[in-house]
């Protein structure tokens, strides 16, 4: 039986190359391994090696005639072979070191392209990335040079080429467990690296998409693996978004917020800026309005940190920050938090201590989904341990349940503190989207700039402004939450059920106990090594 596709791939002797060579095997094609030695490969592949030095004119040749002869055609091509830099500081490489890096790494890749072009085959071409095009690490000068100019040669090629000519795509792995890591990574991290397999039936599903869906573009393998579908047709890598449940049930307004004005100009938020201020006795240019806490967050984030830069969040905490973060190219660095006897409590001097290298940290107070609140004197701890350079962002979305005795990071003047907030939740206003952050003057002014201009309208503006003045409708919602939660920890503690303590409208408990009563859980996540669950305070009904 003929096989489904013709599949060359370079450096597939070893490592994530021979992964390769065997899942296209699997998928029933007839592939070419190819390496400077056919003795490298396992003996049962050692006969379907074509030993050619694919990082010269010559070698590419010799290897796309062979897989012909062979094999009657060309349809796949994957571009694999890769070295990393020498091991020694950039400085001390030399010419030759440094050009055995580009040749293997970038210009056999060029050349595979340009014979394939110049052969008319209308084959697929497959570039096998590094995540340290964008997050390069130390001693990889060279390597990284080499992954950044095959995405340009990849989108370049989809200017020049069309699709039907030569399909060009590429696939940005993270590290794996091979060779090639194996000398640049601590004996400890290389134990917990993923083996290739995976990334492998990732190079197969590119071979498999639409012509058109792949051309031009570089994908990531996490996100391809995880959803193959929204990685291919998103406009942008998407394909992280977590699932979570926002532990919102449904708020009831305060009837003086309802408003319905239809007016002819634009809306300005001048007049929430200055009632905010007032009420925190904030100067009303430390005051960013933003359509919901999701936005200003998101602005935050992208205006703040570039790609490859470090985001510090504490683990767990509101799970789309840190998917925004990766979707953008950030480098997310998770610190747990650690589980005490009562509560569960944010470890600030690991991200105090993760944070020398950062660009922005971010926390949740109270924290979704443990409740548990930033110690009252934490807050001005962390400040004077983290970097000059480095903002905070505290989200404080949930502020107005906590206690009175709990520490509220709106009241502490620093430059680098970003401060959200929103009137979603206790003040019942979650579908007008309206929010405000409490931020330096200097850095308010820049995140006001950053905005969608009139991004919220009149009405929302209208009814936060209202909403805030409402005491008793805020009380009598606070309260509701409080009694709510105190007679859910009640029940569970009366049947032998841990709980911690929160000061959020929902709080973690122990997974067995709320199984057995057949309680129903925010979402199927569980924490502390798989020992509680979360539960909104209405659990009960």
């Amino acid at each position: 039986m003929e096989a489904a596709r013709v599949v060359v791939v370079t450096g597939s002797t070893r490592g994530l190359g021979l992964a390769a060579a065997r899942a296209f095997l699997e998928a029933g094609d007839a592939v070419v391994l190819n390496g400077r030695s056919a003795a490298d490969a396992p003996e049962a592949l050692r006969a379907l090696v074509v030993e050619a030095d694919a990082s010269t004119e010559a070698g590419v040749d010799a290897l796309l005639d062979a897989a012909r002869a062979r094999h009657g055609r060309v349809d796949v091509v994957i571009a694999n072979a890769g070295i990393a830099d020498p091991t020694s500081p950039f400085h001390e490489a030399t010419a030759a070191e440094l050009g055995a890096v580009l040749a293997t790494n970038l210009l056999g890749p060029l050349l595979l392209a340009r014979a394939l072009l110049a052969r008319g085959v209308g084959a697929r071409l497959v570039v096998v990335g590094s995540r340290a095009a964008a997050t390069p690490e130390a001693r990889s000068v060279a390597y990284a040079a080499t992954k950044a100019g095959l995405e340009g040669m990849i989108r370049a090629l989809a200017e020049e080429v069309r699709a039907d000519r030569l399909a060009a795509c590429g696939l940005r792995p993270a590290s794996l467990r091979t060779e090639l890591t194996r000398a640049r990574v601590d004996p400890a991290a290389f134990a917990v690296l993923p083996e290739p397999d995976a990334t492998a039936r990732a190079l197969v599903a590119l071979t498999e998409a639409p012509a058109a869906a792949v051309h031009g573009r570089v994908f990531d393998a996490e996100r391809l693996r995880a959803a193959p579908f929204s990685e291919l047709v998103a406009a942008g890598p998407r394909a992280t978004w977590p699932e979570f449940a926002p532990a919102e049930r449904e708020w009831v307004p305060p009837a003086s917020s309802r408003v319905s004005a239809v007016a002819p100009t634009y809306p300005d938020d001048a007049r929430l800026r200055a009632a905010i201020a007032a009420r925190l006795d904030r100067d009303e240019a430390e005051i960013v309005v933003g359509a919901g806490a999701t936005e200003l967050l998101f602005r935050v984030l992208d205006t703040l940190t570039g790609v490859g830069e470090r985001v510090v969040v504490s683990d767990p905490s509101w799970a789309p920050f840190a998917a925004r973060a990766r979707m953008r190219e950030r480098r997310v660095v998770p610190i747990p938090m650690r589980l005490g006897p009562a509560a569960a409590r944010h470890d600030l001097d690991a991200i105090a201590a993760a944070a020398g290298r950062a660009r922005l940290v971010y926390v949740d107070s109270p924290n979704h989904p443990t409740g548990a609140m930033l110690d009252p004197g934490g807050l001005s701890a962390l400040l004077d341990a983290l970097p000059p350079h480095v903002p905070l962002v505290v989200d404080e979305a949930w502020i107005e349940f906590a206690s009175d005795a709990a520490a509220r990071a709106v009241t502490v003047r620093d430059e680098r503190l970003i401060v959200v907030r929103t009137f979603s939740k206790a003040h019942g206003l979650a579908s007008l989207r309206v929010a405000y952050a409490v931020v330096g003057a200097r850095a308010a002014s820049l995140l006001r700039r950053a905005g969608h201009p009139y991004a919220v309208g009149g009405d929302a503006l209208a009814s936060a402004e209202r909403a805030l003045g409402d005491d008793a409708h805020l009380a009598h919602t606070i309260e509701s939450a409080r009694a709510a939660r105190h007679r859910l920890v009640t029940h569970l503690e009366g049947r032998g059920a841990r709980t911690l303590r929160s000061e959020a409208p929902f709080l973690l408990a122990e997974a067995a106990a709320v199984e057995a009563l057949g309680l129903r859980t925010l979402s199927e996540r569980r924490y502390f090594e798989d020992r509680f669950v979360a539960l909104d305070v209405d659990a009960l009904g």
